[in-house]
């Protein structure tokens, strides 16, 4: 299953606060990495145009720009056309995020958001990033979740904390579907559904899928309308 923004910020929603982009939420996430030196003038683009790649989620302190805060538009700009996912600004020299920024972020749907605690760690951010992306790719990690779920002797609090492992956008209201296959599931039979369900209408990129036992299950976090009803049929645990 995809790895979104979504995902990201509510894992550390109590450190962050998203500040532009809300629109970018259900970009997918394939990696995390650094914006250090590499849009510093005196370099001379010599490293912007290879070290960041799509689907990448950007931190960054602005170390480079902390002279000339309008730096900060022409990397939200470069960030915006190479098709990276997001960026997770440390502002720890307090540089000004001027509203053309903000604006400009808005416009293409791109989330930036800022570090608010002290406990918030750079290399935390990319670690957590990089392990949970490769915990969704695995499918017994949520055959194993799932059993927890089901057949573990979980309290009422520890089994949406569970939900959240496999799938970090969990909301208490959801969409779901099960089918039940009357022989054990393939990895082959799996990837089939998967690939199928994910043109489903009712899917979204916080759609996750799971193969368990001889049943093909996904799990769809509520979506809602503009004006906040409910699109899909849901069931709370």
């Amino acid at each position: 299953m995809n790895y979104t923004v979504s995902d990201f910020y509510l894992t550390f929603a109590a450190g962050l606060k998203i500040i532009a982009g809300r629109g970018g939420m259900t970009r997918s996430i394939s990696r995390a990495g650094i914006l250090d030196y590499e849009m510093d003038l005196v370099l001379k683009d010599k490293y912007m145009h290879s070290n960041f790649q799509e689907n990448q989620l950007v931190i960054s302190t602005f170390l480079y720009a902390k002279d000339n805060p309008f730096l900060i538009a022409d990397a939200v700009k470069h960030l915006i056309a190479k098709g990276t996912s997001g960026l997770v600004i440390k502002n720890v020299f307090g540089l000004p995020i001027h509203d053309t920024v903000l604006r400009y972020a808005d416009s293409k749907n791109f989330p930036i958001f800022l570090v608010e605690s002290q406990d918030v760690y750079i290399e935390d951010l990319i670690y957590a990033v990089n392990r949970h992306r490769e915990l969704l790719a695995d499918i017994r990690f949520a055959q194993k979740k799932l059993e927890q779920i089901l057949f573990g002797d979980l309290t009422e609090k520890e089994i949406p904390a569970c939900a959240k492992q496999i799938n970090p956008s969990y909301r208490q209201q959801f969409f779901t579907l099960y089918i039940k296959m009357d022989d054990l599931l393939s990895n082959a039979a799996f990837d089939t559904f998967s690939k199928r369900f994910q043109k489903a209408p009712s899917t979204s990129r916080e759609t996750a899928w799971y193969s368990f036992g001889r049943a093909f299950s996904t799990f769809t976090p509520k979506i809602e309308s503009a004006s906040g009803v409910p699109m899909i049929s849901s069931r709370r645990f």
